[in-house]
């Protein structure tokens, strides 16, 4: 049976996921081609990518600098090992020519010849002090590292990934062939057992992590467990429906997962008590290509499924469960593996890019020639400054006029996920991905005060009318209200909810909406803290909330798939439409409240005559999800950005804008602008300067009879 979240929390989860790694991405310039393997480096914080183009890089993961790159040559590196202290590199190439390298010392340490076939896979023992290298004409090599003369010479070994494999010590080795699987001892040189399926042909084999158990896969689509000392078999689990080609075990050997060709993961668990016996009825379902890795996290709670469906999915090891779905890969993808804390995930795939991942499913690094996303942006009331946030370093401010420098402002700690300008515009404020909130004083960069009271990320950031108040909602379940002079806490606005994904500010900046990860919908009076209304109808979290401009209504978009709108003063619900199963991202008002556009995480997005409430126009056109949703000032244009790498700008009453690929990061409309035939759009470029800051491109948009077009201020 299919392994699938169950209801709204469970589904919540893997939304959350992707929509975070749809935000946070960090560029790297880097490989000409595919990579064929990554992996965290001995080294903290340092990744190791191997790649077609010929060169063996490490990164910084944190910066996502290279420090440095290595080659012999141009001969691509289709396949790698790494040894488990992250120390030494071991890649084989199609001229069939093995390469060592020293990842400590930055160098190519030696370098063999396999023979004239291609190397298909390369198994370093536990201290990778041995080597097992198959190539391509099925013969299987056995070396000491570091020598150039292999030790054993086998013929008729299977040439596919994971056909050989070392026991826990390195004592012994298995091979999986067209007879079966033998396991060898290497001191003795010798076989010691010969594992045998009547019509079936090995094709895989996996000691368990103590060594003691020997796991393979035949033709006949099944996987068998044997005692390793005795050769006894112990266990045949359920038929796939198509070959399984990876199978790894869990830490502590209680569990083994097996993927297939056509994209199935299937869970077996040894029974906790009794004689020994194992069952294989947890069947993971998402993937729709080959499984091409997988792996247990040190503490064996979770499992890492790659494809070549170019997705990665993070699952519970015990329930099934599916935690995250990793993507942005745009093709195959070869490795998936956790970093030695347990705590990040590197992939590796053949569209040229390594990506670092949180544990929990939210991309921290994108290794490509490709830009970063911006994780926040926000433009000055007066529209003459913008504020930029991306992944990796400071928050930059821009004058759009070109007249003043950019200012960076101090480190935050932590990612900024929120961030807006004070009334008067002198100002700003950040939130951060861990808590903290910081004011900022806009012309020098400095910071004024620092206000604390959060523990979790920050998602949402408000000033009152006046300036002289701060509104801050956390995913640590509580909204507060600060002093924006000297950062003195008037209110701490509690709920009931585990975690708050949304608020917005009434237009008079005296009212709170705020949308909890229950789909619960509050509202608040800031001047006295106190709670005016619960607002009850969606099931499952809330992704956007806020005010109509005149303050009379609310719109909520949720993870349930439905968009609601309120009124402010009932709280009765208005209207529930646009029902979309894989939810609701956005709910926006046009400044002058006649339009509403929705964006679903998957589909288009549409307006909607806020009073009729009735259809007006589908935006199509993105392939991946909208991340914001952005009206011009006189209500006349809405811009959509995208996972997808475009900007769609459309006007409602003309013709369907086009899509936009120059070198962008993030793209708005300036408010200052939005005159009904022409407004200003602002474009970040793909790079960042030296220093650091993002430049910034202008955008006139000029109607004529035929449409809209384009073209650079």
């Amino acid at each position: 049976m299919k392994a699938s979240p169950k209801n709204a929390s469970e589904y919540r989860n893997v939304l959350a996921a992707v929509l975070h790694s749809a935000n946070d991405s960090l560029p790297l310039v880097g490989h000409e081609k595919g990579i064929s393997a990554a992996a965290f480096a001995g080294e903290k914080h340092v990744v190791v990518t191997t790649s077609f183009d010929g060169s063996l890089r490490l990164w910084d993961a944190q910066t996502g600098q290279q420090r440095v790159q290595l080659r012999d040559g141009d001969k691509p590196l289709s396949v790698a090992a790494f040894s488990q202290d992250g120390k030494l590199a071991v890649t084989g190439s199609p001229d069939g020519y093995l390469r060592g390298w020293n990842l400590e010392e930055r160098r190519l340490a030696w370098s063999a010849r396999t023979g004239q076939q291609r190397v298909a896979s390369i198994v370093l023992n536990h201290d990778a002090s041995m080597i097992a290298t198959v190539s391509n004409d099925k013969t299987m090599h056995l070396w000491r590292t570091g020598e150039s003369e292999p030790v054993v010479e086998l013929d008729g070994v299977s040439s596919v990934r994971g056909a050989v494999a070392f026991n826990h010590d390195g004592t012994r080795l298995s091979t999986a062939s067209s007879e079966g699987t033998r396991i060898w001892s290497i001191a003795e040189g010798a076989e010691k057992r010969f594992l045998a399926v009547k019509g079936a042909k090995a094709l895989l084999s996996q000691f368990s992590p103590d060594g003691s158990r020997l796991a393979t896969t035949w033709s006949d689509r099944r996987v068998r467990l044997w005692d390793s000392d005795s050769g006894l078999e112990i266990a045949t689990l359920s038929q796939h429906a198509a070959m399984v080609n990876v199978v790894a075990f869990s830490p502590d050997g209680s569990r083994l997962v097996a993927g297939t060709r056509d994209g199935i993961v299937r869970i077996a668990t040894r029974a906790q008590s009794g004689p020994e016996r194992w069952s294989d009825a947890l069947t993971l379902g998402g993937h729709t290509d080959n499984i091409s890795s997988l792996a247990f996290s040190l503490d064996g709670s979770r499992i890492l499924s790659a494809s070549t469906d170019g997705s990665v999915r993070l699952w519970d090891a015990t329930s099934g469960h599916e935690i995250a779905v990793l993507r942005g890969h745009t093709h195959s993808v070869n490795s998936a593996a956790f970093s030695t804390d347990g705590e990040q995930v590197v992939t590796a795939s053949t569209d040229g890019s390594a990506r670092i991942w949180t544990a929990d499913g939210r991309e921290e690094g994108l290794f490509r020639g490709k830009p970063q996303s911006l994780l926040v942006a926000a433009l000055s009331p007066d529209g003459g400054r913008a504020a930029l946030a991306a992944r990796s370093g400071p928050a930059v401010v821009w004058d759009l006029s070109g007249r003043d420098k950019p200012v960076v402002l101090g480190e935050s700690v932590g990612p900024v996920t929120a961030l807006v300008f004070a009334p008067d515009g002198k100002s700003l404020v950040t939130g951060t991905v861990n808590g903290a909130v910081t004011v900022w004083d806009v012309s020098s960069g400095g910071s004024i005060a620092t206000l604390r009271g959060h523990g979790s990320r920050i998602g949402f950031a408000g000033y009152s009318a006046k300036g002289d108040r701060i509104v801050t909602a956390s995913f640590d379940g509580t909204a507060r209200v600060w002093d924006a002079s000297d950062g003195r806490e008037h209110w701490v606005l509690r709920s009931d909810s585990r975690e708050l994904w949304a608020a917005g500010m009434s237009t008079d900046r005296r009212r709170l909406v705020t949308g909890s990860d229950d789909g619960v919908v509050r509202l608040w009076d800031l001047e006295s803290g106190a709670l005016v209304r619960v607002l009850r109808g969606h099931v499952s979290a809330i992704f956007h909330a806020e005010f109509s401009p005149d303050g009379g209504r609310v719109a909520t978009a949720s993870l349930d798939g439905s968009v609601r709108v309120w009124d402010a003063e009932s709280g009765k619900a208005l209207a529930v439409f646009d029902r979309d199963e894989g939810g609701m991202r956005y709910a926006a008002f046009s400044p002058n409240g006649k339009r509403l556009v929705t964006a679903p995480v998957q589909a288009a997005a549409r307006i909607w005559d806020a009073e009729k409430l009735s259809e007006i126009a589908t935006l199509r056109g993105h392939t991946d999800v909208i991340q914001s949703v952005v009206f011009s000032a006189d209500s006349s244009r809405v811009l959509t950005s995208s996972a997808d790498g475009t900007t769609r700008t459309r006007a409602p009453c003309l013709s369907r804008g086009p899509a936009l690929r120059p070198p962008f990061l993030a793209a708005w409309l300036s408010p200052t602008h939005g005159s009904a035939r022409s407004c200003r759009l602002y474009i970040v470029e793909r790079s960042p300067r030296t220093d650091g800051a993002w430049p910034l491109q202008g955008w006139e948009n000029m109607y004529s009879s035929s449409g809209p077009s384009f073209s650079p201020a």
